[in-house]
């Protein structure tokens, strides 16, 4: 069960909590955590801007409408070869506002998610890794479509330019395979190296200590007269802060950000 006292000392920090941050595998701490859609960021956060969003569920390609054209899964499905015999820069489609999670065929599909957890390894990642895999993945998709073009400058027929088209989208999809790799591989180690950093300086510190203390502060607040059934709220808010500045002397950030929302600190196992 979360601990409930983050209710006093993140009620602001909760209502910034959006879709919409740049995604991990620290699920099982505190939230399961799915695809979603969002745009890629080009910078990580401050230790004290530590990424917060809601939980949502990836939704799943809305089925063909009666008359509209089968949805394309890969670049080596026939519509798709078919779109690149007409054009070897035929893009993605774009999600459409219903359907949040990029095609797909997109270099971003299946990269981010969001999380209402406090976690600056899972922020890294999401915006610092995945975002590297995403690039590294646009550049080898134009590379493909530069060589499909030089290909059919030699055809003199549909056929050769179909053949081209083929090699073409068999070569896009060898992008997404490795855009692939690169997050479960690479960023899954960079997430798992920083998450190890993060448990040994909590360790290290006097985090395990004044988390304790911090934890026991805000209980005392929130049993106080003047916080019961929703009283005071401006004596509890100060009762809190007070638990959180003495916290802070003790415990740097973001470590402290995750005993306050937490109740603890990280653990060792993402």
């Amino acid at each position: 069960m979360r601990w409930t006292s983050c209710a006093l000392g993140f009620v602001a920090w909760l209502g910034a909590c959006s879709p919409g941050a740049q995604p991990s595998p620290r699920a099982a701490a505190s939230e399961a955590r799915v695809p979603a859609a969002q745009a890629t960021a080009s910078a990580a956060p401050s230790s004290s801007a530590v990424a917060a969003s809601v939980v949502t569920p990836a939704q799943p390609a809305r089925p063909a409408m009666a008359g509209e054209p089968p949805a394309i899964l890969a670049w080596t499905d026939a519509a798709a070869v078919d779109e690149l015999t007409r054009d070897c820069k035929f893009a993605a489609p774009q999600p459409s506002k219903d359907d949040g999670e990029p095609s797909a065929l997109s270099c971003a599909s299946g990269l981010y998610e969001q999380s209402c957890a406090v976690d600056p390894c899972y922020s890294k990642d999401q915006q610092e890794c995945k975002p590297r895999c995403e690039k590294a993945c646009g550049t080898c998709d134009a590379r493909c479509s530069e060589s499909c073009a030089a290909c059919k400058t030699r055809c003199h027929d549909d056929a050769c330019r179909r053949s081209c088209a083929v090699t073409c989208g068999s070569c896009r999809q060898g992008c997404l395979v490795e855009k692939d790799r690169c997050a479960s591989g690479g960023c899954a180690a960079e997430y798992k190296s920083c998450n190890q950093e993060l448990v040994k300086r909590w360790h290290q510190g006097g985090c395990p200590k004044g988390c304790k203390a911090y934890v026991s502060c805000t209980e005392k607040c929130q049993n106080a007269s003047s916080c019961e059934g929703g009283g005071n709220q401006k004596a509890c808010q100060k009762c809190t802060s007070q638990c959180a500045a003495s916290l802070k002397r003790v415990c740097p950030e973001p470590l402290d950000q995750i005993c306050m929302f937490e109740g603890t600190g990280p653990t060792s196992e993402p």
